[in-house]
């Protein structure tokens, strides 16, 4: 139950952050513009706001990729 309490409120922070990148993906003609790039575009205006609650922080480093 602990697991669940650690990671859910940044999986799905992620999770609606990708439907509404989709969604507005959808609303450019064409699709020229991804849901990936809106997606990173919302997340960097997001990032100064949500980088003071750390609830977020375990689910959104564990969707995050890193190489």
């Amino acid at each position: 139950m602990n697991v669940n309490k650690k990671f859910t409120p940044g999986l799905l922070l992620a999770a609606v952050l990708a439907a509404v990148s989709i969604n507005i993906s959808k609303l450019i003609p064409n699709q020229l513009i991804s849901g990936g790039v809106f997606a990173l575009i919302i997340g960097m205006m997001l990032n100064p706001l949500l980088h003071k609650y750390d609830i977020f922080k375990n689910g959104i480093n564990l969707t995050s990729k890193k190489y």
